[in-house]
Parts: structure tokens; C-alpha cells; sequence
């Protein structure tokens, strides 16, 4: 169950299923009373409100974010979401370092407007 990082819905998840709750921030220090109130698997991610207010992510800034998440719960599952807003190189070379930093799950994000820089097949992928 992927939910809001917010423990009274972990909590509410946690009483009315035994699936797994993953929570999603971009605060590491938001994960710990979620954590606490039962989730089992955090997630930096979920950037679609920021874009509407004009806030990106850098790869340094997600990178960031992976080292102290996994500092706070080093033993927690945490997957990392890569942002669409960056080139498909880029992306690729975020996804490289996020695993060396002990990333366990990388995932992709679609943009809801896409305009790919590319022709042929690698365009495609970036759609």
C-alpha cells in the first residue's frame, strides 16, 4: 500500500490490512513517526505537487536525500524515484549513483506533459 507520509494514515492502513505500507516524502526526518506508526518501506519521491509550484529536484538534491534516509533507517527498504524532469542520461547516471548509495528500489516517473529531445526510438522512451 502506498500512501501519504502522514502516521495517523499508517496507522488507519496498519488496522485495516497485513500489506505492506510504503510511505512516500522528500523530508527524510518525515519517515520516522511513520515508521513508527508501522510503515514498512519508505519512498523519496512523489514530486508532482512541487512541479506545480515550479520546485525541481536536482540529482545531487535526491542523492542527498538518499544518504540521510538511509543514515536515519538503514535497515528500512527505501526506494527512490527518479524525476522525469531530467534528461534520459541524466537519469540514467541518477539511478547508478542512487544504487551505490543503497537505493533498493529505483522507479521511473512519467511526465503528464512530455516533450521528448530526441528522435527515434530514444524519443519514445522519453515520452
Amino acid at each position: 500500500v502506498d500512501i501519504a507520509c502522514d502516521p495517523e494514515l499508517v496507522k488507519l492502513a496498519v488496522s485495516l490490512t497485513s500489506l505492506p505500507i510504503c510511505v512516500s516524502s522528500v523530508d527524510p526526518l518525515a519517515f520516522l513517526a511513520a515508521v513508527e506508526a508501522g510503515a514498512t518501506m519508505v519512498e523519496i519521491g512523489n514530486y508532482d505537487s512541487f512541479y506545480e509550484m515550479g520546485r525541481l529536484f536536482s540529482p545531487d538534491e535526491i542523492l542527498r536525500l538518499t544518504k540521510e534516509t538511509k543514515e536515519l533507517l538503514p535497515s528500512l527498504t527505501l526506494s527512490v524515484t527518479v524525476p522525469h524532469t531530467l534528461s534520459l542520461p541524466e537519469q540514467a547516471k541518477l539511478a547508478e549513483f542512487l544504487e551505490q548509495e543503497g537505493a533498493d528500489i529505483i522507479q521511473t516517473e512519467g511526465g503528464k506533459c512530455s516533450s521528448p529531445s530526441n528522435p527515434g526510438v530514444l524519443g519514445l522512451i522519453e515520452k
